[in-house]
């Protein structure tokens, strides 16, 4: 058909788009699992360098801008600009529609542990060039509380052997911040609750109450995206032993409200059954994890969801449809995940398809959103064991 013709090129050109953003990351010495290990030299972290933490549940009720560590160096200063209009003279494709939005969740410096500063002199670090083709960028981090001795942690070792305290939360660098607000776009923390790496930390602890009902967290959260200057929170509730309690749903959609109603963005994740609080994924958008986003009761109460992985073209349609359903721009609100871990861009074995979100009239039908697209030139570097590196091979020059 004529009209897949059309769009041919500009699926192809869409496709590179995508593989270079996930790809295109500079030679940081990491190991597979993604850790960023510390650098040496001259690029070392000095004795007395800021760098940034995590933050546990207790601590983000307790902060204060003048107690947090390194506090005032870590801000970001430069304000949201505003984003420059498509100009279809540039375009691949200008027929596709530029209101798709790209939301990518990845480390800023590689996933440093205890080496995670605004700026460095090493050139190599993950360097991120494609901020115009990117809306939101989430920052996915394993990061240690504050004051945790450094020497609790051996890079070599697998990560299930990391025996030091995690934050629940990862606030942005500042550095990428920065260079976010000047292309426009927006910086967003991660809030992450799982079995494995927290601890007894619980989402519980997170939707206090004082005895007016006010969120104590959400405020306190609100006051440091201010502080540090970011816009929103991605929250990944993934606690897959105990789920959440049912009677605890409603106040984690206040909760979530309070954040988006005080100016935050709020991005939830495919993960939680919205009758029982039990993890299941559905991996598209409907009335199972839809009510985290928009609730009969408390109305919107987030503004999209990151889907699982194992979406297909009939799920990427449903979920479409059903944003429209509940009066929800499907470009705005339903944002199909693809995860770019463990030394490719299908760790689960799912081979993606970006044509699959193209409906019937050639448009994307949802926006897209990426997991880690700092991991995925590990296994490239792996590959390259051994070999001669370009830097040092003698080139011949032709006089």
């Amino acid at each position: 058909m004529k009209r897949n013709k059309v769009h041919k090129f500009a699926l192809k050109w869409t496709a590179l788009v995508l593989t270079s953003v996930l790809f295109s990351q500079t030679l940081s010495p990491s190991v597979y699992a993604g850790d960023t290990l510390p650098y040496k030299g001259e690029s070392a972290k000095g004795p007395n360098q800021p760098y940034q933490h995590g933050y546990a549940s207790s601590h983000i009720l307790d902060w204060t801008p003048t107690q947090d560590v390194y506090g005032d160096m870590l801000r970001a200063r430069v304000p949201l600009q505003q984003r420059n209009s498509p100009f279809a003279a540039t375009q691949a494709q200008s027929a596709l529609s530029p209101d798709t939005q790209m939301f990518t969740l990845s480390g800023d410096y590689g996933n440093a542990f205890f080496d995670s500063y605004p700026y460095t002199n090493k050139f190599s670090q993950y360097l991120f060039n494609y901020w115009q083709y990117t809306d939101y960028y989430g920052y996915w981090h394993g990061m240690p509380t504050a004051h945790v001795p450094e020497e609790l942690y051996d890079p070599q070792k697998d990560w299930t052997e990391k025996w030091f305290e995690f934050g629940i939360l990862n606030i942005p660098n500042p550095g990428y911040t920065n260079a976010a607000h000047k292309n426009g776009v927006l910086s967003i923390a991660c809030i992450f609750f799982s079995d494995n790496d927290r601890g007894p930390q619980t989402y519980k602890q997170m939707l206090v109450q004082d005895a007016q009902g006010e969120f104590l967290v959400a405020k306190k959260l609100i006051e440091m995206a201010k502080f540090y200057g970011y816009d929103g929170y991605f929250i990944n509730q993934e606690e897959a032993s105990k789920g959440v309690a049912k009677e605890d749903i409603p106040r984690y959609k206040q909760f979530m409200k309070y954040l988006r109603d005080q100016g935050m963005y709020v991005q939830w994740y495919d993960s939680t059954v919205n009758e029982t609080g039990k993890i299941a994924y559905q991996n598209e958008f409907n009335a199972v994890n839809s009510p985290f986003v928009k609730d009969k009761q408390y109305g919107q109460v987030s503004d999209s969801i990151f889907l699982n992985y194992w979406w297909d073209k009939a799920k990427l349609k449903s979920s479409r449809d059903h944003a429209k359903q509940l009066g929800l721009n499907p470009l705005k609100t339903v944002f199909a995940g693809i995860e770019g871990g463990n030394g490719d861009f299908g760790r689960w074995k799912q081979k993606y398809d970006l044509r699959l979100n193209i409906g019937d009239n050639g448009q994307p039908m949802n926006s897209i959103a990426t997991l880690g697209a700092d991991f995925t030139h590990n296994a490239w570097m792996k590959s390259l064991a051994g070999r001669t590196p370009i830097a040092e091979l003698t080139m011949p020059i032709n006089g």
